[in-house]
């Protein structure tokens, strides 16, 4: 009978000893503010959504070459990162798609300007993989074409 108790004790201290462990390791991730005070927001997220919200306004403006320099200065710790660059990405199509207005009314002339112009296309309705793979298609065709190695790039990082 005592072996029993003496094992029961054992348990419950090791039971108490195990919550006190958790709460204590629970504390450590949990932050307070007095009432009435906003917590700190770090000063490289601040940074962040300021550069952010300056490339926006860029971008709204026109200024597409420098708002993708602004949001090309976000890192990829900070929590807008992802936003940052699928606005590259549009601002990018849009820069795009004012080089290639005029030409847009005439037919492909050849089987690289065809995958270039269905890579878009495909870009456009949201299909990067498919994309990447006609850009894939034609830099074999033209493996020199200016531009075309870093749209790659780019679309292979925003599928990661």
């Amino acid at each position: 009978m005592d072996a029993i108790k003496t094992r029961c004790r054992q348990y419950l201290y090791q039971a108490v000893f195990l919550g006190v462990m958790i709460a204590i390791a629970g504390c450590n991730t949990i932050s307070f503010s007095p009432p009435g005070e906003e917590p700190e927001v770090s000063q490289e997220t601040e940074a962040a959504t300021s550069t952010f919200q300056r490339a926006r306004q860029l971008f709204e403006a026109g200024q597409l070459q420098a708002a993708i320099e602004l949001w090309e200065q976000i890192l990829p710790t900070d929590p807008q990162y992802l936003e940052a660059q699928y606005a590259i990405r549009d601002a990018r199509l849009q820069l795009e798609g004012r080089h290639a207005e005029p030409a847009e009314s005439a037919q492909p002339t050849s089987t690289f300007e065809a995958l270039i112009a269905e890579a878009e296309q495909l870009e456009q309705q949201g299909d990067l993989r498919m994309a990447v793979e006609r850009y894939e298609e034609a830099r074999v065709l033209n493996p020199d074409h200016p531009g075309l190695s870093e749209k790659i790039a780019d679309l292979h990082a925003l599928l990661e």
